[in-house]
């Protein structure tokens, strides 16, 4: 065979490119498959030469090259494809591990939440139980006298975090859809007491409430006694002022201290008595205490006058001066004025004795020593009438009253007679 027909013969076969190990397994086959295709036309034209004894082909060096490195191709491709079923294999037991690591993953999750929130649970219980016993002790304490201030300190405190976990615990049962019993059952049981200890700590309040009232109760008492007394003992100088200013303040005292015991849910039966007490009492002491403020105010002696001031105005003052029933005689305005000077006396020496006397015991005797005073008066007068004539005067109220009492000019008013002769100087003057 020439080299001519040898490359005629191997000319297809040559043309073909052995696949390398960097292409798909699918390409490889496809190649091998077709280079054996025509390695066998290849062999069979060989063949039909040799039995038509053509002795030109003396070799198949050539072809058997080929298939050395075909065969070399094809071991490859059989072992890639052993590796491929390995690998499809593999794949499907990597599959089935990973999701066996997945539902391991979440078996150990909920694991955890359960575990979490049964610490939970049990944090809680003993909070409960804690707190209860600090509650115990409080009112032990209370019962005892001591003190209980850092405890009620501490009992807030943990009211805040115990209320904190139960309410952690409660969103994660309902948001999680835990069907644990046992920590179903520990749930309903944290319920449970939670509500029993809120309501022992609602009690607690009330009767922290109630003890702070009682405080308010006892000092707002201690004031209204105090200012009682002071009205009871007060002397001339300070007994207007603390009229004035204590009665209308016992008096919204009082209405704040029923309206708080009216408030209140339970009743303690020593507060009512304190304040029935005190409200008989400032009754009886108002009932005197009024009767004494219009013995001496200004409203007893001169009703027309009271409601204004009691200096007067301008207007009024000249219409009591120049008045025709303002003016009268020289022996008329005598008369009168050595009995305004007697009462004048009367009144001074009565509040000299007053002085050192309560207004409760001036109250009592004050009506007493008025009718005294006034039967003087009377007595005074009916001696100063005999000796002159009969005039028809005005008696003054024997309260003493703060209203200045009308004037009349210096020039009508003579001076005051101090004896019998100049009496009778006076009234011959007069005729």
């Amino acid at each position: 065979m020439t080299v001519s027909q040898e490359d005629i013969l191997y000319s297809k076969l040559n043309t073909l490119e052995i696949p390398t190990l960097g292409e798909s397994l699918e390409n490889h086959i496809q190649d091998i498959i077709e280079w054996i295709e025509i390695g066998h036309l290849t062999a069979f034209e060989i063949e039909q030469r040799i039995k038509q004894d053509d002795m030109d082909i003396q070799t198949l060096e050539p072809l058997e090259l080929k298939m050395k490195k075909i065969e070399k191709l094809i071991e490859n491709c059989i072992e890639q494809t052993e590796q491929s079923h390995k690998t499809i294999k593999l794949q499907s037991e990597w599959s089935s591990l990973k999701h066996f690591i997945k539902s391991l993953n979440q078996s150990i999750h909920e694991l955890n939440i359960k575990r979490e929130i049964r610490s939970w649970m049990e944090s809680a219980l003993i909070g409960i139980d804690s707190l209860s016993w600090m509650i115990f002790n409080f009112y032990e304490k209370r019962q005892q006298h001591l003190p209980f201030e850092n405890l009620l300190v501490d009992i807030d405190q943990q009211v805040a975090l115990l209320f904190q976990g139960v309410e952690r615990c409660y969103e994660r049962m309902m948001t999680g859809k835990i069907e644990d019993e046992d920590l179903v059952r520990k749930h309903i049981l944290i319920q449970a007491r939670w509500e029993s200890l809120r309501l022992e700590i609602d009690e607690l309040k009330m009767e922290l409430k109630e003890d702070r009232w009682l405080v308010v109760f006892g000092q707002v008492s201690d004031q209204v006694e105090a200012m009682m007394n002071a009205l009871e003992n007060a002397d001339n100088y300070s007994w207007d002022t603390k009229y004035r200013h204590y009665t209308p303040s016992i008096d919204k005292m009082l209405a704040m201290l029923g309206n708080g015991i009216a408030a209140r849910v339970s009743k303690d039966s020593v507060t009512l008595a304190r304040h029935e007490a005190l409200i008989r009492r400032w009754d009886k002491l108002r009932v005197t205490v009024d009767f004494h403020h219009r013995s001496i105010s200004p409203a007893g002696s001169e009703p027309l006058m009271s409601t204004t001031s009691w200096r007067g105005s301008p207007v009024d003052r000249g219409i009591l001066r120049y008045s025709p029933s303002m003016r009268s005689s020289p022996i008329e305005r005598s008369v009168s004025e050595s009995r305004g000077c007697e009462e004048r006396k009367i009144q001074k020496r009565a509040s000299k004795s007053q002085l050192g006397s309560s207004p409760i015991e001036r109250s009592v005797s004050d009506s007493r020593r008025y009718e005294q005073e006034e039967i003087k008066v009377q007595k005074r007068a009916s001696r100063s009438q005999l000796r002159s004539p009969t005039v028809m005067t005005m008696r003054r109220a024997v309260t003493p009253s703060f209203i200045p009492r009308p004037k009349t000019p210096h020039t009508e008013i003579p001076a005051r007679p101090h004896s019998s002769m100049t009496r009778k100087s006076t009234s011959l003057y007069t005729k």
